[in-house]
Formats: structure tokens, sequence, C-alpha cells
């Protein structure tokens, strides 16, 4: 009984500390301005514009959309006005932005496979639950990293989250180029895939809104 309970002691995991939650929280910070959350309000305005002019025009695309770019633009101006000193401002703008770019571009994927198969609500479930599923699961893992202690590095590279979107671009367009003369179908395939793809690597950025979370449990700003 004694060598059980050692032993399921012993497999349970290890507490968080706050010292490696702070260390999390350090990791690559950058502290808040609030020009570069102007211009991201303008991105998402672009962005959602765009995804909403692929295909036809829908009310069905064009609402929901237009309603979720305004609600984020609210919550960026609140962040500039109300809490732009707090550290936490700087967590939740950068999860809140790249988290949307994700999904503009998983939306953008499902519009592209629309072109040449038609709407599917099945489809659309089953891309953005994709989405979903990674970012939850990249979310554990950030948490099991923290817990081991990873972001105590004392010089952390700086992120750049604009280098896989970078890529995509530079991507989208060799592939125009290199696959003039394809079919149709070939070229949205691949443009479909890519943008899914990238929609996968900017749901890892989540794990800004899990320094949001940390940052507003543990921190006293």
């Amino acid at each position: 009984m004694g060598t059980s309970k050692r032993n399921t002691t012993s497999a349970a995991p290890k507490a968080l500390s706050a010292k490696d939650v702070a260390a999390f929280l350090d990791y690559g910070y950058v502290p808040f301005r609030k020009a570069q959350c102007v211009g991201r309000i303008f991105i998402v305005l672009l962005s959602g514009t765009g995804l909403c002019l692929i295909r036809e025009r829908s009310l069905l695309w064009a609402v929901p959309v237009g309603l979720l770019c305004l609600l984020i633009t609210a919550a960026f101006i609140v962040l500039m006005v109300r809490f732009g000193s707090l550290r936490i401002s700087r967590y939740l703008c950068d999860g809140t932005f790249w988290l949307y770019i994700a999904v503009v571009m998983n939306l953008g994927a499902y519009r592209c496979t629309v072109l040449q198969a038609g709407s599917s609500v099945l489809r659309l479930i089953a891309m953005m639950g994709l989405l979903l599923i990674w970012a939850a699961a990249f979310a554990a893992i950030t948490v099991s990293w923290i817990r081991a202690g990873k972001f105590s590095n004392t010089n952390p590279s700086k992120p750049n989250f604009w280098l896989p979107g970078l890529c995509g671009v530079v991507g989208m367009g060799l592939a125009r180029v290199f696959l003039q003369g394809r079919s149709q179908q070939t070229v949205f395939a691949v443009i479909t895939v890519g943008l899914l793809i990238l929609s996968l690597v900017m749901g890892m950025t989540g794990s800004f809104l899990l320094k949001a979370w940390f940052c507003a449990k543990h921190m006293d700003e």
C-alpha cells in the first residue's frame, strides 16, 4: 500500500510554480504599443473584407465576419484607452489578433474549397474543428513546457510571427508562377492546403491568450 501510494504521488504532474509562470510571461515579452494596435485594427478590417470577397458576395458571410471585425476593433480600442499601461494588454492584443488571422486563413481555405466542391457545413465544421483542436493541443503542450522550465532561458530570441505569414505570401506567389498552365482545380488545391497549414501555424500563437490568463491569475497588474 505504501509503495503504491508513493508511486502514485511520484507519477502526479509537477505543479506550476510562480517562478516558471513568471519565466513564461517574460519570455519574448515586448511592451504594448498603441501604434501597433491601430495597425492591427486596419489589418483585421482589410482581411475580413478580403474574406468576404472570395466567391460571391453573401450576407451569410458578411454579417458574422463584419460583427467579428467590429468586436475585435472595439476590444483593441478599449485596450488602448483603458488598459494600455497594463502588461496583460500585450498578451490580449497578440493572442486575439493572431488567433483571428488563423481563423481568417482557415475560413479562406474553406472558401477556396467551395469554389471547387460547393458549400458544406460539415466541411466547415471539420476545418474549424481541426484549428481549435490544434490550438488547444498546443496550449496543453505549452503548459507542459512551462512545467518543465523550458522558458527559463535568460536570453530568448525575439519571436517574429510575421515570418510564417510572409513565407505564406511568398509561397502563394511562387505557386502562382510555377502552376501556370495547370488546371484550376490543382491551383485551388495548393492554395487551400497552404492556407490551412498557415492557419494551423498561426493557431499556435493562441499561447498569448494563455499568457493573458496566467497574467490575470498570477500577476497583480
